[in-house]
This record gives C-alpha cells, structure tokens and sequence, in this order.
C-alpha cells in the first residue's frame, strides 16, 4: 500500500478548487437544453411535471415569466426554471395558496 505525501497548501488548494466548483454548480440555474428557448404551455407543464391546467393557473400568478400575445402564451425557458428556483428556495414548508 503506497500513501501518497502532499503538501498542506497544495491539500488546502485543491479543496478550495473543488469546493468553488460544487458551489458554482449549485448556483447555476436548471437549465434544460433539450428544451427549446420558449415553451407551450403544454411543454412547461410537461418539463415540470404538472399539469396543464395547473400550468395555466401558474401563467395568472403575479410575477410568473409568462409572454402573452392575445390568446397564446409562451414561457421562457430559462426564466421558468429560474422562477421554480427561486420559489422552491422561499418555500418554507407552508402550504401554497
């Protein structure tokens, strides 16, 4: 069995370097790039897995990333998985209302 020597700073180096990237990847928003850029309602439902007529009752809330033009709504891609994000992080275990 072999050990391997290394250095305090180079030990303190690589775990700063790994923990830069894991709170990197934490922060990164979920972007799903099979996605196309906008969605149908019916696709963010899909891709969030609820269903479409809770995707248009989320299409009403103040503040939800929904485009209207006349009747048709569309969903930012990156601003929906941004906006669930930010929701689940305020979510203090309450109820939804």
């Amino acid at each position: 069995m072999a050990i391997a020597l290394i250095e305090e700073s180079d030990l303190r180096r690589i775990i700063r370097e790994e923990v830069a990237a894991l709170l990197e990847q934490m922060h990164r928003p979920a972007v799903r790039d099979d996605l196309p850029p906008i969605l149908t309602v019916r696709e963010a439902a899909e891709a969030t897995r609820v269903s479409v007529y809770k995707m248009y009752d989320l299409t009403r809330r103040p503040g939800f990333p929904a485009v209207r033009d006349g009747r048709m709504i569309r969903i930012p891609r990156d601003a929906l998985f941004q906006w669930l994000e930010r929701e689940g992080l305020a979510n203090d275990g309450q109820p939804c209302g």
